[in-house]
């Protein structure tokens, strides 16, 4: 009896996995080893400019513009768990501004409203000071939009660097992860 209620709970679990979603970027799921999504981007074009242990960076357009894409595999199966997409480095606030806008206008139509979103600074800034770059390089300046969505989350921001930058976290991918992660920490210690 223990073994098939066992072999049950196996089946129902195999079965919830396989019907949640990954992500897709570019047409090309956010599943299995990061070499093999990093080999997909190459098809589609983007060139590989650092290969490391546990994940790439890679450069190749996004939304018609030049980015910088970081792909960070899991410490132990190397699975894709947050692709990172970087645009260029802006020197005006306003540049930046009006990109940050243009991305989110696209996200929220696609995705819908933000679930959280952060638009502020921290004294002694304010915007329309003139000092939003200043404030950006002190972090005392935060724009991000969160979308929480079945297949993980999203985030659309203005970085310290300068960036808009797009992250996008697998939810099944980000638990394994973590669990990999414990794992190798009960490891070391």
């Amino acid at each position: 009896m223990k073994k098939l209620f066992l072999l049950l709970i196996l089946t129902l679990n195999s079965l919830l996995l396989s019907a949640q979603k990954h992500f897709t970027i570019k047409g090309i799921t956010m599943d299995g080893p990061y070499q093999t999504f990093m080999k997909e981007m190459e098809e589609k074009g983007l060139k590989t400019i650092i290969k490391q242990d546990e994940g790439c960076a890679m450069k190749g357009k996004f939304a018609g513009k030049d980015a910088t894409f970081f792909i960070i595999g899991t410490p132990k199966s190397k699975t894709v768990w947050r692709v990172q997409i970087d645009f260029e480095k802006k020197n005006e606030w306003s540049d930046l501004l009006n990109e940050f806008v243009e991305m989110t206008k696209h996200y929220t139509t696609k995705y819908g409203e933000p679930e959280d979103k952060f638009l502020n600074t921290v004294k002694p800034y304010e915007i329309g000071d003139g000092k939003e770059m200043e404030a950006l390089k002190d972090k005392k300046i935060l724009f991000v939009y969160f979308y929480n969505l079945d297949e993980g989350m999203i985030s659309v921001e203005i970085s310290k660097n300068q960036c808009v930058s797009i992250k996008y976290e697998d939810k099944i991918n980000t638990e394994i992860e973590t669990s990999e992660r414990e794992s190798v920490i009960a490891d070391d210690i």
